[in-house]
């Protein structure tokens, strides 16, 4: 493992030789020595990527040690922060320490080496830890956010993730289209996270839900006194996402009036908030849903043909759940796992009836209406695996008549799951516990085999392994 860099700043360079001295034989040290003329601003661009730990003297000319470890931790948070002092018995105050995050203070000279040494290494390790956690945190934000959060890998949705990449550093207005449910804004989403505007707002406005005044104040904002109950002046969506996305989910339910501004706003990027008068100019991509035929729309003149154009310049068309139903296999075990994070369930499998019998429904509600399915299941089931009389009552009774499939009860499922589990047991059992010869026997995956044996508990069995 190589070293732990640190950084050990102090006023007096005898005390960074010595330091170094005493503790290059284990850290990559770099020392840096704070004149009369340095300043944090320097300091801070100095300390390069990859410098785990900065240990900083309390007093020096003309800037505490404190305050340098405070303003670290703000543009380094990463870093981990250890006070050098041979103020031990002045101290600081609590406030500061907290202020600076301080994880160590640390008296000169040092005389306890082997002690010093110890609270470097955890200081390099804490470092490692934040450096992790840091990692998965934007992994999780950029799953949760980028293509990483649209499952599955249906020809359809590998279509529609490839035509969205085409258009992510384009400035075009993105248009999609979909039944409720399939995932549209999660799409949009995944376009300004992964797009050049990442770094700035991601606002959405439901057009659906909201009465026409309310919208229109959503989008525009509004003055203080422009209707009752305008007891402040209030930023629109628009004008808080400048620079950034401004996605309008369910845009076929805008009034013409509404409709007619915003046709302004994506002409010339100008408009008023509600009861005002000043121009405000904004920088925004636009991106609309909408689960209506907004053709037909025109035809009945409730939408404006214009707005239809400016809005549909890149179309994307969200496919249904029953149009891609290989995907409902990994979008159960996704959801599966974020439910086990979230809802501290322990759901580790489901059963092949039960996944047969969520591939055969049809899911008026789509994804959304998948995930409620699981969640009711997962909260359903008495062991680590949902079984087939754990599913939602409209998916079982839907199962029992696709296909001629005759109906079956709770008992018959009851005897046909202790079937299983005595014989899973008696084939472990034949093959001294070894799960591998024990699937190849079964004719089913070793890893359909471990979800098994633990949802049937037989883990605890007295099986020799």
């Amino acid at each position: 493992m190589s070293k732990i860099r640190m950084v050990v700043i102090d006023d007096d360079r005898d005390v960074l030789d010595s330091f170094i001295n005493q503790f290059s034989h284990e850290f990559a040290i770099t020392g840096i020595h704070w004149g009369a003329n340095s300043t944090l601003d320097a300091l801070v661009k100095f300390i390069d990527e990859g410098v785990a730990v900065v240990v900083a003297d309390l007093k020096m000319p003309g800037v505490k040690g404190i305050e340098l470890l405070t303003r670290l931790r703000k543009d380094r948070p990463e870093i981990v922060r250890i006070l050098l002092t041979a103020w031990a018995e002045e101290g600081s105050s609590i406030e500061a320490i907290n202020e600076a995050d301080i994880f160590y203070l640390l008296t000169k000279p040092v005389l306890d080496e082997e002690g010093a040494c110890k609270v470097f290494r955890e200081a390099g390790e804490r470092y490692r830890d934040q450096k992790t956690a840091t990692y998965f945190k934007n992994r999780a934000r950029d799953e949760a956010t980028g293509f990483g959060a649209l499952i599955g890998e249906s020809p359809k949705m590998k279509e529609v993730i490839a035509r969205a990449r085409r258009v992510v550093d384009k400035p075009a207005t993105v248009l999609i289209l979909g039944e409720t449910g399939t995932g549209k804004e999660l799409l949009a989403r995944a376009i300004h996270y992964e797009g050049p505007r990442r770094g700035a707002g991601f606002e959405a406005v439901n057009c659906g839900l909201l009465k026409d005044e309310l919208v229109e104040s959503e989008l525009f904002g509004h003055e203080k006194g422009a209707f009752t109950g305008a007891v402040q002046q209030k930023k629109g969506k628009l004008e808080v996402a400048d620079e950034g996305t401004v996605f309008l989910d369910e845009v076929g339910e805008m009034s013409p009036s509404i409709q007619a501004k915003l046709l302004r706003v994506l002409e010339t990027g100008i408009f008023e908030r509600l009861g005002g008068v000043k121009k405000i100019k904004v920088d925004i991509r636009l991106i609309a849903a909408t689960n209506r035929n907004l053709e037909e729309a025109i035809k009945e003149r409730i939408f404006r043909e214009d707005l239809y154009h400016r809005l549909a310049v890149y179309p994307i068309v969200m496919p249904a759940l029953r149009d891609r139903r290989e995907d409902i296999k990994a979008l159960p075990e996704h959801l599966l796992i974020e439910l086990n994070r979230t809802q501290k369930t322990s759901i580790v499998s489901i059963s092949e009836d039960a996944l047969a019998a969520l591939q055969r429904y049809d899911y008026p509600g789509n994804v959304r209406d998948l995930r409620n399915s699981i969640v009711d299941a997962a909260v359903s089931a008495n062991s680590q695996q949902i079984e087939w009389d754990d599913l939602p009552e409209r998916i079982r009774r839907a199962d029992q008549t696709a296909e001629g499939i005759p109906a079956m009860g709770s008992l018959y499922k009851r005897k046909m799951k202790e079937c299983r589990c005595k014989l899973i047991a008696e084939v472990l059992k034949k093959h001294n516990g070894n799960r591998s010869k024990t699937a190849e026997e079964l004719d089913i995956t070793t890893r359909y085999l471990h979800s098994l044996v633990k949802a049937y508990g037989l883990d605890k069995a007295r099986i020799p392994e």
